[in-house]
Formats: structure tokens, sequence, C-alpha cells
């Protein structure tokens, strides 16, 4: 029979698509052993127009080629493979990785589009067995490189303090003096560097090759004391997210609350090569802290706690049962601060004094040392207390104890007065430099015979020399000695008068006090209040407050200091002196440029930093009070609202914005705030709480309302009744800290 003509089929026609799943065959010799047994193992099969698939419509189409298109992005396995080897032998395991991210999600963002579709589609998708391939070939590779620790799979097993450096300012005169110091021992300006080692363990038998370590350290001082120095601490990760950040908290340390520096940070753990296990492992880091203004024998010491990133920081690991945060203490230093002026006196009084008797030269050094003491007490740098125990330790050395230089004769004790040169001494025409230095000091003496049975005739005609008069070269000091007799033989009276002017002055005595002013810049302190803000109104009178103190402040004794408080507290500047009218320009720049910036920032009438933290800003005054040792402490409040947030940790405040109402709600009302806030009752109570603290310390608070008149929280209810979902009133009844709800 005639063979069946095959149809012409032309070279570029497209492949005809089957989407029966088996292949055209038809069973020949070829498929029977030489027994003529049938051993072929494919099916009979010849396609007909059942096998053919559907017509795609344009949606279907589109699926289709999208798929081809991801599939068709993927590098070709010889290119993957190259790269691959590429970073290996850099041993560049950061590149790969990135690298090998990149690529797994372009294969399995293929996979998954090619899953999605119908059978029927993917019958219709070409390239399918490269993509299958990449994906073989990037399980391979993973897992031949170290993995990751994505989990709680490891541990920080050990965090040892294991050292620590003082790295010295360098002056050669005070390194001199440092190497006589204790080694636990620093001074302002210098740095400490604390070392110390952290190891890593699994919780079984797997190793990694990256991970993270978390990482706090907690410097229990202000920031004006001391700081972390970031510059120093380069090994901390600086990857996005896990950036070192520094935050003023407050915490519990030895039964109370201490203002710290809490410095949170990551050590990232990666092998230098793609194979290389750094988890289990060790490592060693340092933190360091720079000294500022802290006071003599005040300690530095830095709190250090570890764990890995997955690992449970508070508490007990769940999983594990065990706490997995390792904590350690570093060395305690001991401030040795600059020699104050005080200090420095003493010094050179107690070397004068080793002497025993002073020559010409040292008695010329502590004669000039009277006027220096004087300068520096008008300077500020003594305290009166300071400059009469000086003033008065260096009368003694210099001219001794002016009650001792006559005594009245008691049984044959005058002879021994006789005897020792005294009279001598002070006869002759030269005025010795020690006459004693008291203003208008007048002795006198009776010296009584032993003898009642001696001859009674006048002394008057023993005395050979009736004394007189003798000044000092200077003219500051004179001295009058004069002998007359009585009517007994042998009983003379003797009268020694001392004048001087150098002693002679005015001791001014100025006000003794601390005090902060805690000024509100909350967005409403932007109102209109006499034709300036409140704003305005309050910084003036703040500014006039500082001419005054420091028209009054000669002596610098007093301190005043700055804060100023939103939704957080800032401080503006800390306590100082302020005793010239410069200083007091200083300071008035300073307050207005610190607070103006934050006050007249863009979009500060809808920042959430604009409410008014009443408790922090009360806070922070009192802990800049509770550093200084002045006898009198003040704090002068200036605000115009009522509290609308408190703390929710050191300084910082809740942000009143609560669309949930777990915190600020309105539980009359039964709204959250998820505006903000007008009024908030826990505020008030907290503020109160702390101004109550604060009078029971001592301390007196001047409270000014700046343009108060006329708020009522009942203006707020009102409004927060009219509101479809929410409140501007945090409140839990109807009865309130600072009144009734009419109540201004």
């Amino acid at each position: 029979e005639a063979e069946e003509a095959e149809p012409d089929t032309p070279d570029d026609a497209p492949e005809t698509a089957y989407v029966c799943g088996k292949q055209e065959h038809a069973h020949t010799a070829a498929c029977c052993d030489e027994s003529g047994t049938l051993v072929c193992t494919l099916e009979e099969h010849r396609h007909d127009e059942s096998c053919l698939a559907a017509a795609l419509t344009a949606e279907e189409q589109a699926q289709v080629d999208a798929v081809a298109a991801l599939i068709e992005a993927i590098p070709a396995q010889d290119a993957l493979e190259a790269l691959a080897a590429a970073y290996r032998e850099a041993g560049d395991r950061a590149g790969f990785l990135a690298w090998f991210r990149e690529t797994a999600a372009q294969v399995n963002e293929a996979l998954a589009a090619y899953d999605a579709l119908a059978d029927a589609l993917k019958a219709q998708v070409t390239g399918i067995d490269g993509l299958q391939a990449a994906k073989a070939l990037l399980d391979a590779l993973l897992a031949s490189v170290a993995p990751a620790l994505t989990d709680d799979g490891a541990y920080v097993s050990e965090l040892a303090a294991t050292g620590s450096e003082v790295f010295m300012a360098p002056d050669a005169e005070i390194a001199e003096e440092r190497e006589q110091e204790d080694a636990s021992t620093v001074r302002n300006g210098e740095r400490i560097r604390y070392e110390f080692d952290v190891r890593t363990a699994s919780y079984t038998d797997a190793a990694y090759g990256e991970g993270r370590v978390r990482l706090e350290f907690v410097l229990p001082l202000p920031a004006e004391k001391a700081v972390f120095d970031l510059s120093d601490m380069d090994w901390l990760d600086q990857t996005e997210g896990y950036a070192p950040v520094v935050t003023a908290q407050t915490r519990q340390l030895d039964g109370g609350e201490v203002s710290c520096q809490v410095l949170t940070g990551y050590r990232l753990l990666r092998g230098s090569t793609l194979e290389e296990r750094v988890i289990p492992g060790a490592f060693a880091g340092h933190v360091t802290v720079s000294v500022l203004a802290m006071a003599q024998d005040e300690q530095v010491s830095v709190t250090l706690s570890a764990a890995m990133e997955h690992s449970a920081w508070d508490g007990t690991c769940q999983t594990h049962q065990t706490e997995e945060k390792r904590s350690a203490q570093t060395q305690t230093y001991t401030v040795r601060a600059q020699q104050t002026a005080y200090e420095a006196f003493l010094l050179r009084i107690e070397a004068l004094e080793a002497l025993g008797e002073l020559d010409d030269a040292s008695l010329q050094e502590a004669e000039a040392m009277f006027a220096q003491l004087r300068e520096a007490l008008e300077r500020g740098e003594l305290t009166e207390e300071e400059f009469k125990e000086l003033n008065d330790r260096l009368f003694w050395l210099v001219y001794g104890d002016p009650n001792s230089l006559a005594e009245p004769a008691v049984g044959t004790n005058w002879m021994a007065l006789r005897d020792s040169g005294w009279f001598s001494r002070y006869s002759g025409s030269t005025l010795s430099a020690r006459a004693p230095q008291r203003a208008a000091a007048v002795l006198s003496a009776n010296l009584l015979a032993e003898d009642d049975t001696a001859a009674e005739q006048p002394s008057d005609t023993q005395v050979n020399d009736r004394g007189g008069t003798n000044a000092s070269t200077d003219g500051s000091v004179s001295v009058s000695k004069t002998i007359a007799g009585t009517d007994l033989e042998n009983v003379f009276d003797i009268t020694l008068q001392v004048q001087t002017e150098i002693n002679v002055s005015e001791i001014v005595h100025e006000p003794d006090m601390a005090v902060v002013i805690v000024m509100d810049i909350s967005n409403t302190m932007n109102s209109n209040f006499g034709g300036v803000t409140r704003y305005a109104a309050a910084m003036t009178a703040a500014e006039n407050f500082l001419d005054q103190f420091a028209a009054n402040n000669s002596l610098g004794i007093s301190k005043v200091g700055f804060v100023a408080f939103n939704t957080d507290a800032h401080q503006i500047f800390r306590l100082q002196s302020c005793s010239t009218q410069a200083q007091a320009n200083v300071l008035k720049n300073t307050m207005r440029t610190q607070t103006g910036n934050i006050i007249n920032e863009s979009g500060y009438k809808d920042a959430h930093s604009r409410f008014t933290n009443v408790e922090a800003g009360l806070k922070m005054g009192a802990d800049m009070l509770n550093g200084t040792k002045n006898k009198n402490k003040f704090i002068i409040f200036l605000s115009d609202g009522f509290p609308t947030t408190y703390i929710r940790s050191g300084y910082s405040g809740y942000d009143p914005y609560d669309t949930t109402g777990q915190i600020f709600k309105d539980r009359v009302l039964n709204k959250p705030c998820k505006y903000g806030t007008s009024y908030s009752d826990e505020a008030a109570i907290r503020a109160r709480n702390k101004a109550a603290a604060l009078k029971n310390s001592g301390v007196t608070i001047f409270s000014i309302g700046v343009d108060v008149a006329g708020q009522t929280i009942q203006t707020y209810i009102t409004q927060s009744e009219k509101a479809s979902d929410h409140s501007v009133v945090d409140r839990t009844g109807t009865t309130y800290e600072i009144g009734d709800a009419s109540s201004t």
C-alpha cells in the first residue's frame, strides 16, 4: 500500500504544544527482543485533537509570558556557578550572602509563580528545566556555607570585664603628677577604656557562620559629668537597625533611682570565609567613657550586659528555661578632680608649716598670701568658710596666737617669761616681722612677785626703758609696748597694743542658693498673650530674672540652671554660676536659641512632642538640685496650662496619641485619646506628687501661670462629648486632681 503522505511543515512554524503528557510512539521490531517478546516501556500513542492545548485567552497568555520572563531573568547555571566560585575564592562572605539572597529570591519568585499556574498553562511555560537546575544549585551552595544564626539556637555563655586603661590628657606637668597617683583614679578630661570578653555557645551541635550579640552598657552618671566615647568604639555594628543608640534613663541602682546613660549596640560576628563557623566562639570588646566635669571622689564604673540577638533579654527564656542575658561590672575609678583654689592654698600653707621656723623668703611668701586669699574670695574661688579657715591658719603661722603673747604671772611663771628673752625681742628699734596681725588687740598683764615678804617700794624706779611704738616697713602693722611701775617692787603694768589695716575690710554676705527655672514650651505657649506669645512673655520674664540674679551674685556663690519641657524634659543649661552681666547674656542667648529651636520648629503644632509633661520638668529640676551643695534650693515653674502627659522613662513622656486607649482614655465617655490630650488626670496626679516630694526635701517652688485664666476641664469634656470617636480628656471618673471640672 502507498504510504500516507505527511503534510509539509515549514521550518519556522511554531512547535505544536500537546497537553496529553505522552510521547507519540508506534511499536516496531526494535521494541521486541530476539524471541519477539515486547520489551519497550513506551506506550503506543498517536496525537490527535484531544492532545492539543486549547487556545489560550489573552489573560492566560499574559500569565504564561509573565512566568517565562521571570525564568529568563535568572542567569544560566554555568554563570551562577562562576559567580559562586568567585565569591568563594575571594572569601567574601558578606558579598556571597548578599548575592545568594538576591538570586534565591529570584528563583523562589519564579517557582512560586509557576506553581500558581493551572496545569494546562504550565505546559506552555518554557525553561522550567533551567529553573529547577538553578534551585538545585542554590540548595547545594547553601549546604556548603556556614549558616547564619536566625533563631534562639545559641546563647552567651560568659561575659567578663577583663581590664581597663586610663588615657591621660597630653599635659606633661599633669602626667608627672598622675604617675604619683593611685592607678584607680581618673581626672576630668581623661578617658577610661574598659575591656571585656564574651563567649558564645550553641544549644545543639550546630555551628554558625554569622550572628549578632546584643550589648548594653549602663553609665550611672548624667551627660554633663561623663559620656560614652563612640568614636573609640568602631567595632560596634553600624548596619541600619543595629547602629548604637545612647538614651537617658532612670535605673534602680543600690536601692534608689539613679539617672543613667544607657548605650545599646550590637557586635556582628561573621566568618572570614564562607565555611568558617564563628558561633560557638569568643570575642573581645571595649567600652570607652570620657570624664568631663566630675567632683572630687565621685566614682565612675560601667555595668555590662550581653545576650544573643534572638535570646531573651529580660527574665527566663521559655524555650530553654534559663536566663540568657549575662552581666558584669567594670572596675570603679575614683575622680581626682583638678585642684581647687582651696586645695592649692592649703597645700602651700601646709608646706610652710612643715618648715618650722620661717626664713625671710618664706615669710614674704606667707605675707603675700593674705592678699591672694582675699582676691580668691572676691573671684568666687573660695567660700567665706574656706577663706576664714585659711586666713586664720595663715595668721597663726606668721604671727602666732595673740592670746599667748601675754599671760597672768602665776607662781614663778613670770620668771620663765622674763628669762625667755621675750622683752628684749620686742624692745629693740626694729619691729619683728612677726608682729601679731589682729585689729586693735590690746593685752595687759600684772606680773606678781612670788615672795609677799619682799620689801615694798615703788617699782617705777626699776624701769629703765618705758618702751614705745614701732611699725612694719610697709606701715601695715604697728606695735605699741609700754611698761609702768606700780606701788610694789617687782610688780609692773605692761601694755601691748597691736594695730593693723590689713584685716579690716567688709565681708559681703550674699544669698547661698541654687535656682532652676522650669519652663513650659508646649505648643500652647505659642498662643497670643497681650500682643506677644506666651512663650515670648515667659522668656522675657526669665531673662529679667537672670539679669537680677547676676547683679546680686558678685561672689558667684549662688547657681542657676534652666529646664524646658514639652512631651519630654530638656536641660537647656546646667546649674552654674552667673555673677556678671556677660555671663547672664551668654545664658540668655543659650536659653532663647535652644528653646526657640524646639518651639519654633516647622510643624510643631501637630508634632507629638508638643504636649505638657509637668512631671518630667520637675523631675529634671529636682535631679539638678540634688547635685548641688547650696544651702537654699528653689524652682521657678512657668506654665500656661494643664498637664497632658507623664513620664514613660527617664525624662521622656508617653505619646498621648493613643488609638487603643491602653494608656490615655476617657473612661467616662469610653473613648480613646487617639488624637492626643488637653488634660490628663494621671499626669496631674504625678505632677502633684513630684511637687510634694520636692517640697518635702526642702525645695521651695514658685509657680507662675502664664495666661491661664478661663481654662477648664469642662471645656475639653464638652469638646469630647461632641466628637464621634475620641476624647481629649484622660480620666477615670468625674472627680479631678486639680478640682472640679469648672475649676480654672
